[in-house]
C-alpha cells in the first residue's frame, strides 16, 4: 500500500481549495467594478434625489456617495494580483492573500478619512480618487514584487 496517496489526495483538495479562493476573489473584484459603476451613475440607478439636466448631461446634486472610483481603482489591482497569482504556487498565495486583507484595510480607512475634493487654490493635499490610485498602483507593484522574491527563480539559476 502507498503512504503517499493519502497525502496526495489531500493536497489536491488543498488545491482545490486554494483556486476557489482565487475565483472568489476575482468574482469580488469584478462585483467592485459593477458597484463603481452603480456609484458613478448614481441618477441612472434611482439613488439620486435631487437631478439637473442641460441639453447633454445628466447629473446628480447628491454627493453622499464619492467613492466610486476608488472601488474600481481597488478592484483592477485585486483583479490584476489575484490573475497573477495563478501562475505562482499555494504557499506563495496565501501569504499574498494575508497580505492583500492588511493593504486593503488600510487602503480603505485611508481613503474614507481623505478628502472628496481639493480644499484650497494652491492646496497640494490629494483626494480619494489620488489616494486610492496611489494605494492600487502601490498594492500591484509590491504583490508582484511579493511573487518574485517568493518564487525566488535566480536561486534555481545556480
Amino acid at each position: 500500500m502507498d503512504v503517499n496517496i493519502p497525502y496526495q489526495q489531500a493536497l489536491q483538495k488543498f488545491m482545490k481549495k486554494q483556486m476557489k479562493w482565487r475565483a472568489y476573489l476575482v468574482v469580488i473584484g469584478l462585483l467592485g467594478i459593477a458597484l463603481s459603476f452603480v456609484l458613478d451613475n448614481q441618477e441612472m440607478f434611482g439613488l439620486c434625489d435631487n437631478i439637473y439636466r442641460t441639453e447633454r448631461y445628466v447629473g446628480c446634486l447628491d454627493k453622499g456617495i464619492e467613492f466610486g472610483g476608488s472601488v474600481l481603482y481597488l478592484s483592477f489591482s485585486l483583479i490584476i494580483v489575484v490573475l497573477a497569482s495563478y501562475a505562482v504556487s499555494d504557499e506563495i498565495f496565501k501569504k499574498t492573500l494575508n497580505f492583500t486583507g492588511i493593504w486593503c484595510s488600510i487602503a480603505i480607512v485611508l481613503i474614507f478619512v481623505t478628502p472628496a475634493y481639493r480644499h484650497g487654490f494652491f492646496s497640494m493635499d490629494p483626494t480619494k480618487e489620488q489616494v486610492s490610485l496611489w494605494m492600487s498602483v502601490a498594492f500591484v507593484v509590491i504583490s508582484l514584487g511579493m511573487f518574485v522574491w517568493e518564487a525566488k527563480p535566480w536561486k534555481q539559476l545556480r
